[in-house]
């Protein structure tokens, strides 16, 4: 059980980062051969990641190959900032997950057949944007997130309700994504400010996945709610 989960956070934190954080470049590499395909950030730009408390991997972008078996490999130019690898989903497919150590810049390095594709990453120190969250008609304060990314809350308290989301940013941060995650990806349910959401999936199940960023640098921070 914990084990789907975790894969459904994954997947929602990849395409959080994909639709939010930064602009993104799909395309099959045309000096290299038609099978690669990838879906990672433009080589020029800059990606920024947080050191997250409780969320330790962070998806940067996924190879996919038409051909099976392709070697994906991904270093890193400093470890002791940054720590990354390659991990296969599937016989076509590999995502590339970056595992922040400490604030600063590094180059990511990905390779696969004769291609190598090059992205920058600047990681940040964790910063708590919110200043307060509403569920339904429970408030829950800002400062509850001042070292933690995540929180748990009691399922039958929300559920068999239409609980309504309501988010108070700090000064210069946005709602980048909410969602609402079940059991199953098909499950997922995105959400805006002010939107109501039903608990779906059965205790321990069910959480809620936000995805804040900072207007003038473009960092972002993830946060996770757990109904249990």
């Amino acid at each position: 059980m914990k084990k789907a989960m975790k894969k459904v956070i994954a997947l929602v934190m990849a395409m959080t980062m994909l639709l939010a954080a930064a602009p993104i470049c799909t395309y099959a590499q045309e000096d290299g051969p038609a099978d690669i395909v990838q879906v990672l950030p433009p080589p020029l730009h800059t990606v920024p990641m947080t050191m997250q408390p409780s969320i330790k991997e962070q998806k940067l972008g996924i190879i996919r190959t038409l051909l099976k078996y392709r070697k994906v490999t991904a270093t890193s130019s400093n470890t002791k900032i940054a720590e990354v690898k390659a991990v296969k989903i599937d016989n076509q497919t590999t995502d590339i997950m970056v595992i922040p150590k400490k604030t600063g810049k590094v180059v990511i390095t990905t390779k696969v057949a004769n291609n190598t594709y090059t992205n920058i990453v600047r990681i940040s120190k964790y910063a708590n944007p919110v200043s307060s969250l509403k569920l339904g008609s429970t408030t829950i304060a800002g400062s509850k997130f001042s070292k933690t990314d995540t929180i748990n809350l009691s399922y039958s308290k929300f559920a068999k309700k239409n609980n309504k989301f309501n988010i108070t940013l700090k000064k210069g941060w946005i709602l980048g994504i909410a969602q609402a995650v079940g059991k199953n990806i098909e499950d997922i349910q995105y959400l805006y400010n002010g939107q109501t959401f039903k608990l779906n999936s059965g205790k321990g199940n069910f959480k809620l996945v936000l995805t804040l960023v900072k207007q003038k640098t473009g960092k972002s921070v993830t946060m996770v709610v757990n109904f249990k």
